[in-house]
């Protein structure tokens, strides 16, 4: 079993968010980031957000995709990436 599949969707919410949060606060250091951490760092949190209910992911899924677009975008990783989450996520 996965273990997001056992955590109540709070909880879920909650770790999904610190790690946005902490996305976002490592990539405001940008001379400091190291990019070779960023491609698993996305996988990891696009895993989360998936775990999530269809119902939670359809409410957030834009402030989802905002922030991780702009995560992606702040490291200059290919636009691809960023298609094939938003094509994920439906």
């Amino acid at each position: 079993m996965d273990k997001f599949q056992s955590l109540s969707t709070n909880r879920l919410l909650f770790d999904l968010a610190s790690r946005l949060g902490s996305l976002e606060g490592y990539l405001y250091a940008e001379q400091k980031v190291d990019k070779s951490y960023l491609p698993n760092w996305i996988d990891n949190i696009d895993h989360e957000f998936k775990s999530l209910s269809a119902e939670v992911r359809n409410e957030i899924q834009s402030d989802y995709l905002a922030l991780l677009k702009s995560g992606i975008c702040s490291t200059r990783l290919t636009a691809t990436r960023i298609q094939i989450r938003q094509n994920s996520t439906r």
